[in-house]
């Protein structure tokens, strides 16, 4: 019978966390899991987009409030046609992509 998917994650896991909390000696190995700074930063900006998604926001308001905040905000035929609005549009894609295919990827992928 096969192991059932993330087997060996959540045992290496299950390892790393009896090492922290002295059931176990510490592991030296680097987790399968570990995000580069850039990654981790991404990965919450995309938590952040779903979670102001979630509340409601327009995405004219995220993209200004969280995607850049330090431009000023389009209105009309500007904002239809920005690069500001094509590229939060393509974020909260990926966010709610993120949000479908299970959390799980993220440690497949580390």
């Amino acid at each position: 019978m096969p192991a059932a998917p993330g087997t060996a994650l959540r045992l290496v896991s299950t390892r790393i966390y009896a090492g922290l909390i002295g059931f176990a000696p510490p592991i030296k190995e680097r987790a399968p899991y570990h995000l580069t700074s850039y990654r981790q930063h991404r990965l919450i900006q995309l938590l952040t987009l779903l979670d102001a998604h979630a509340a409601g926001l327009a995405l004219r308001q995220i993209a200004f409030a969280l995607v850049f905040p330090r431009n000023q905000p389009l209105t009309g035929a500007a904002w239809k046609g920005s690069g500001e609005r094509r590229h939060t549009h393509r974020l909260l894609g990926e966010a709610q992509r993120m949000c479908r295919e299970g959390y799980r990827t993220l440690l497949e992928k580390g």
